[in-house]
């Protein structure tokens, strides 16, 4: 798995992250700040979208930190295997399996891909992550746990089942929604134009213009 992995490609080795001997920052990590990806400074870059720096956007996924939310980089990526895109991610379910999301996740309509996120959204969660709601079971008619409604009837449940949860969201955050400011949950391109504690119908949101051409209203 190394060789080929991006850390291992790049040249990257053993001890760059690990101690040969003790250490009291889990699995033999070289000090507490080698645990996470961006404390290293390894992966710094994305500390703004993460908000781990002051006046950073929210992050739907916030990593290492957040109000009954556990939930680690590791989580989604496996440092040992993880390759460049669209092979960075695993299966949440099997840290040792490659989950590949092409830009076509993005771009296209299909639900080829969102088992990705509903390995966590789905009520069982794997071990270590917390605080996910359940999508699955809102997009099966369930109870509503999202503010994606329209009066009574939840968005993910009605037209919008056949989309990608990469249609709509970003996995590492973004800096917010145009008009209404929805940021935390929905990519930069997208305009909200009417939400009041829910949508009141199509015109409610727009993608005026996005990368590789997809458009929803």
């Amino acid at each position: 798995f190394w060789t080929v992995s991006s850390h291992g490609a790049q040249g990257y080795d053993c001890d760059d992250c690990h101690t040969y001997h003790g250490s009291t920052g889990g699995p033999l990590f070289l000090d507490a700040a080698s645990q996470t990806c961006m404390a290293s400074g390894c992966h710094n870059n994305l500390s703004t979208v993460f908000n781990q720096v002051s006046g950073g956007p929210i992050s739907h996924h916030r990593i290492e930190g957040g109000t009954g939310i556990s939930l680690a980089c590791v989580n989604c990526h496996n440092p040992h295997l993880s390759q460049a895109h669209p092979n960075a991610a695993i299966n949440p379910d099997n840290k040792w399996q490659i989950y590949a999301l092409p830009d076509t996740a993005r771009t296209s309509k299909t639900q080829s891909y969102n088992n990705f996120c509903l390995s966590c959204h789905d009520g069982t969660p794997p071990s270590g992550v917390t605080g996910a709601l359940n999508i699955a079971t809102e997009r099966n008619g369930g109870t509503i746990v999202t503010l994606f409604k329209k009066g009574g009837d939840a968005l993910h449940k009605e037209a919008h089942k056949g989309y990608s949860c990469f249609n709509c969201h970003d996995e590492h955050g973004s800096s917010g929604t145009t008009g209404i400011n929805r940021g935390r949950l929905l990519l930069n391109y997208m305009r909200v134009n009417n939400f009041n504690n829910g949508y009141s119908g199509k015109g409610s949101c727009s993608t005026p213009t996005t990368p590789g051409g997809f458009r929803c209203h």
